[in-house]
This record gives C-alpha cells, sequence and structure tokens, in this order.
C-alpha cells in the first residue's frame, strides 16, 4: 500500500504542474502574434486563457509550482495589454489613411466640379453679346485690349504705308491677327481687315505710324454674301450650313478652328485654289486674309 500511495502522490504532482505550463504556453503563444494585425485579434483570447489558467494554477498549486504559473499569468497580461495597445494604434493610423483618402477625393471631386463650373462660365462668356467698341487710333507699338481700346469688332485700316499687325489673344480660343495691313500699294497687303478684339488681348503694331479700327457689328448670320479680310463667327455673323467660298479680290490663307485650311486665289498658283466647298458649323471662326471672298450657300 505504500508504494500505491506514492504512485498517487507523484500523480497529483503531475496534474498540478499540467497547468501552468499551459497558461505558460498560451501566455507565450498570445505574445509572440499580439503584435501581428488583425491575427492579434486571436492573440487576445490566447492570452485570456493563459491568464486565467494562470491564476488557477496559483491558487491550487503549491510553492514551488507557482513560479511558472506567475510567469505565464504575466506573460499572458502582458500579451494582452500588447494586443491592446497595438489595435489602438493600428485603429488610428486605418482612421488616418481613410481620412486622408476621403480628403483626397473630395479635393479631386473639388477640381472636378471648379473646371466644370469654370468651363460653364467660359461657354457663357462666348456666347454673351460682344461689346460695342469705340473708334480708335492706335500708333506703333504694343497695346491692350480693355485698357487702351474697348473691346468690340473693328475694322482696321492703315492711313498710309505699310506693316505688321498680330495679336495674343489672353483666352487661346479666342482669335488672333497675324496680317500685313497697308494702304493698297502693294499686292500682298490686306486694306481692310475685320476682328474681335477681347478684353486682355494684346495687340502689336510695327512699320506703321498708325492704325485705324472702326466699330463693326455683328452681321446678324447672313449666308450669300461678299466678305472683306477677316473674323466671322458662324452663328452670329454666317448662319452655319455648307458653302462654296470664292475668292473675289487678291489671294491670302482661308482656314477655320474645325476642317479648313486652304489658299484662295483669284489667280491660283500651285497650293492655291480659287474656291473650296466648305462646312461651317455654328461656333467656329472663318478667318481669311484674303482681300474679298464670297459664300454661296450650297
Amino acid at each position: 500500500m505504500a508504494k500505491g500511495a506514492r504512485t498517487e502522490k507523484v500523480d497529483r504532482g503531475s496534474e498540478h504542474i499540467v497547468l501552468p505550463i499551459i497558461a505558460l504556453v498560451f501566455g507565450v503563444i498570445g505574445l509572440v502574434i499580439s503584435w501581428v494585425p488583425i491575427i492579434n485579434n486571436a492573440a487576445f483570447f490566447f492570452g485570456l486563457i493563459g491568464l486565467i489558467l494562470g491564476i488557477i494554477s496559483l491558487i491550487v498549486n503549491r510553492k514551488n509550482v507557482k513560479t511558472i504559473s506567475i510567469i505565464g499569468t504575466v506573460i499572458a497580461t502582458a500579451g494582452m495589454a500588447i494586443v491592446l495597445f497595438t489595435q489602438y494604434h493600428y485603429s488610428n493610423a486605418l482612421d488616418k489613411a481613410t481620412s486622408e483618402l476621403s480628403s483626397a477625393v473630395n479635393t479631386d471631386d473639388d477640381s472636378d466640379s471648379s473646371a466644370t463650373d469654370k468651363s460653364k462660365s467660359d461657354d457663357s462668356s462666348s456666347s454673351k453679346p460682344m461689346p460695342t467698341g469705340e473708334d480708335t487710333t492706335l500708333s506703333s507699338g504694343n497695346w491692350e485690349v480693355g485698357k487702351d481700346i474697348k473691346p468690340g469688332i473693328y475694322v482696321l485700316t492703315a492711313p498710309s504705308g505699310s506693316g505688321n499687325v498680330d495679336s495674343d489673344p489672353k483666352n487661346y480660343e479666342n482669335p488672333s491677327i497675324n496680317i500685313i495691313l497697308g494702304s493698297g500699294e502693294e499686292d500682298h497687303e490686306t486694306t481692310k481687315y475685320r476682328a474681335y478684339l477681347n478684353d486682355g488681348d494684346q495687340i502689336n503694331i510695327s512699320g506703321l505710324d498708325t492704325v485705324n479700327f472702326e466699330t463693326d457689328k455683328p452681321l446678324n448670320n447672313t449666308s450669300n454674301d461678299q466678305y472683306i479680310s477677316g473674323q466671322y463667327k458662324v452663328g452670329t455673323d454666317i448662319k452655319p450650313g455648307r458653302y462654296k467660298i470664292s475668292a473675289v479680290s487678291g489671294s491670302g490663307n482661308l482656314i477655320t478652328d474645325g476642317s479648313v485650311n486652304e489658299i484662295l486665289s483669284t489667280e491660283p498658283d500651285d497650293g492655291e485654289v480659287a474656291s473650296t466647298t466648305v462646312n461651317l458649323k455654328n461656333g467656329e471662326v472663318l478667318n481669311s486674309d484674303v482681300q474679298m471672298i464670297q459664300l454661296e450657300e450650297q
């Protein structure tokens, strides 16, 4: 019976030491994976189990076995604390990233909205009637529309001599001027040129003492008519449609901001034509430096 008693005592000691070892194992597992995002959710439960088992083993075990129980309990508690700490910081980092992404998306939306509003504003401003200008004479030099001459539609003439007149539009969509203006002494000169001058455009005059700017007005969608050199807006000056455009006097370039790009001449050489048939769409600008052209609706 003595031997049986000794056997029972060894078994009870083995049972008592298993509990703190299990607590220690759970605590260590929880501590190891407590730093890993998402997975550390499971680490908390490992730590919790280790903590519970450690407390139980502290209660039921003898003093010489309590050391393992204390270590397991401390490690389990540390793992749980690390899980809570890391979860707090991971959550803050995620919230910050989400907030920055949302802010970036809102900024893009605001930019798109601003661009759309600007486009609508530009369309609205382009559809407004051209202001009435005022007869003005400018000498050689650089001039700004809105300061030195009022915005409007003008016919440009040179009282004498010959020189260059060009412009730098403030809005790249507006038509520009690039002509040799003269009194008619040379064949290549333009004697009259009709132009749209918009606020902020820069006018450059060189080689001429003076240039007269005489006010003009929209032609109210005429069709079959003759036109001097210059700029004509389809839908304002010329009715949209299909036209045969012929040179009546002189030669020069005929272009639109669409698909037209020809050299017209009453006596065409190589690369020149006497007439061309084109489709003029609403909103386009017909720009000609031919002395006189004829439009015939087809």
